[in-house]
């Protein structure tokens, strides 16, 4: 099992080669939103800066020497800083997992799961509430993996495109 610990500088080839994989999972899986893979997939610049973020943190399941996973969290805060009229909306911080993934070869054996268990303490040590991360309705493997690690649906985002008429729904809603 790789041992899980923050990123260093001599970890951005091994961050760059896994984070060419999540791009290309995410143009697959939602093509509406990611484009096509960049090369390279991060830049020095902006690793670097995820490195020095008091607000987030970059885990990397390291075999010795080189990434097979990474995870990505960042801290945010409810209301958002600067909402004009936050409402009833209760005071609190939470954890967002931005990134995550996992080289094949390395998947199923608590890879996943260990990496998440750190951004989980990190979130703690810093006062979050919960633990949240974003998955597509397609992506079945991440959704189950998610679910059996304790992972449940706290909100449904619903989108509608703006460049043609609206989708009419294929089944009917509960109510409708």
């Amino acid at each position: 099992m790789p041992t899980v610990r923050r990123a260093r500088n001599e970890d951005y080839d091994g961050y760059v080669d896994l984070a060419g994989r999540f791009d290309a999972v995410s143009a697959a899986t939602a093509p509406a939103y990611y484009g096509p893979p960049k090369s390279p997939a991060r830049t020095r610049p902006g690793f670097e800066a995820l490195l020095a973020s008091p607000n987030a943190a970059l885990f990397v399941a390291d075999t010795g020497g080189w990434p097979v996973g990474y995870a990505l969290v960042e801290l945010r805060h409810d209301p958002p800083a600067g909402a004009a009229d936050p409402g009833n909306l209760l005071p609190q911080a939470w954890a967002n997992v931005l990134e995550i993934i996992v080289a094949e070869a390395w998947r199923r054996g608590g890879t996943g799961g260990a990496l998440l268990a750190a951004a989980r303490a990190w979130a703690r040590e810093r006062g979050c509430r919960e633990l949240r991360l974003s998955v597509f309705e397609g992506n079945a493997p991440a959704r189950a993996f998610y679910r059996a690690l304790g992972f449940a649906p706290r909100n449904t985002i619903m989108a509608q495109t703006l460049d043609g008429p609206p989708a009419r729904p294929e089944t009917k809603e509960e109510g409708e």
